[in-house]
């Protein structure tokens, strides 16, 4: 065989080991983008309960037999460890799947939002939560999702509230459905906004803090949860944003 037959049949010009590559190269920029995200996200929301765990702190050091501030800090460590855990089980190899387990509502939600009404009457605004009409309501789905995307819905309407105005957190069961209202009396958002704000990196105020990436964390955790988001907005009046979510996610 000489040289050029060689040449010729070197498998750095092979059609197949060029697609091979071409596949192996895409699959792995495939994989890096999932990781990156993840990071982005857990490192967003890592953030939150931080902030809140910090305010909680703070009354410890002003009365230290403050009962309700270590209450709050035992929330704001549970959903840390939660996202600790979620975050050593991707390193390690598992993919983000989801946890599912029963989900009593009256325990859930209450210490969640009691540990953003700190932050909020720091800045001046009310928080409050009406669950009345799901009294006993248990479903059936991932907590740490969907512990994340009310974090994440709450912590955006303290920042965008104005002092002396109100944030209202409402829940409603309709058609297996489980409704959470997130309902601010902010700012509001304009209606060319409404659906961009579902996507990565877009903020109302390019000069405010944030990665703009709270909103669109909620929408993806909840396709993964069969689920939905809603928004209502009239600028300067304020924003409504509705949760939903299957009451049992089989």
């Amino acid at each position: 065989m000489s040289s050029l037959d060689l040449h010729s049949s070197s498998p750095q010009h092979s059609p197949y080991i060029q697609k091979l590559i071409a596949e192996n190269t895409e699959h792995l920029r495939r994989e890096l983008q999932i990781k990156d995200q993840f990071i982005k996200a857990w490192h967003h929301d890592i953030g939150n309960p931080i902030s809140n765990m910090e305010v909680a702190l703070s009354l410890l050091k002003k009365a230290p037999e403050n009962k309700d501030a270590l209450e709050l800090l035992t929330v704001g460590c549970q959903i840390l460890t939660d996202i600790h855990n979620n975050m050593e089980q991707f390193i390690r190899g598992y993919a983000d799947k989801l946890k599912i387990e029963p989900i009593e509502l009256e325990k859930w939600l209450p210490p969640i939002v009691e540990l953003y009404r700190l932050q909020a009457m720091n800045k001046g605004v009310y928080i409050g939560l009406d669950i009345d009409n799901t009294n006993g309501l248990t479903i059936i789905s991932d907590k740490l999702k969907l512990t994340r995307i009310i974090i994440n819905l709450l912590h955006n309407s303290i920042k965008f509230t104005p002092r002396e105005k109100s944030i209202f957190v409402r829940t409603y069961n309709k058609q297996q459905q489980l409704y959470i209202e997130v309902q601010d009396e902010g700012i509001g958002i304009p209606n060319d906004k409404l659906t961009d704000i579902f996507r990565p990196h877009v903020r109302l105020d390019d000069k405010g803090p944030g990665m703009g990436i709270g909103l669109s964390i909620c929408k993806d955790l909840l396709e993964q949860l069969k689920g939905d988001i809603m928004v209502s907005s009239v600028v300067g009046e304020g924003s409504t944003f509705t949760v939903l979510v299957p009451i049992t996610i089989y």
